[in-house]
């Protein structure tokens, strides 16, 4: 295909008579593929780093690991947090806190975590959680752990009634 699309624009047919009209033939093609090229990095990028991993999120799952019951369900937004602390893993869903703990309860979550990075944009509402004093009684904080990108934090979700 490549053999015969550079033949069809050298042929005797549309034969250039100077090297200049052969260097403006050749411009197009260059300019793209010099485009694609810059370009590359950074769509590889995009689709490769999606930020749900951090190397923080290995260390607090396996320290979360020695400190919970195994078969325990852990809800976090990150599933390598669940994966390393050998628990089972409940997506965290993006809702106020009154429905977040609603469906904890329905998933019968026992564990919350809770990155603060993701409270800047992802979870905005969720950011008092981080704040002096206003964890509400249904969680107790067991562990908040300090990162480069924000602090980790354990909830243990205490049960209803």
């Amino acid at each position: 295909w490549l053999r015969d699309s550079i033949g069809n624009v050298l042929s005797t047919e549309r034969r250039v008579s100077n090297k200049v009209d052969q260097l403006l033939l050749a411009v197009p093609t260059l300019l793209v593929v010099l485009f694609l090229a810059v370009l590359q990095p950074r769509v590889i990028g995009q689709y490769t780093n999606i930020g749900s991993f951090r190397l923080e999120h290995k260390t607090f799952g396996l320290w979360v690991r020695d400190e919970i019951a195994p078969g325990s369900v852990l809800m976090s937004r990150y599933p390598a947090i669940a994966f390393y602390a050998e628990a089972e893993w409940e997506p965290t869903p993006n809702a106020e806190y009154g429905e977040l703990l609603a469906y904890a309860r329905a998933q019968s979550v026992d564990y919350f975590v809770l990155d603060e990075e993701e409270t800047q944009e992802l979870r905005p509402q969720l950011a008092f959680l981080f704040e002096d004093n206003q964890v509400p009684p249904e969680l107790n904080t067991l562990y908040i752990m300090d990162s480069a990108r924000g602090r980790l934090a354990l909830f243990q979700l205490e049960k209803e009634g």
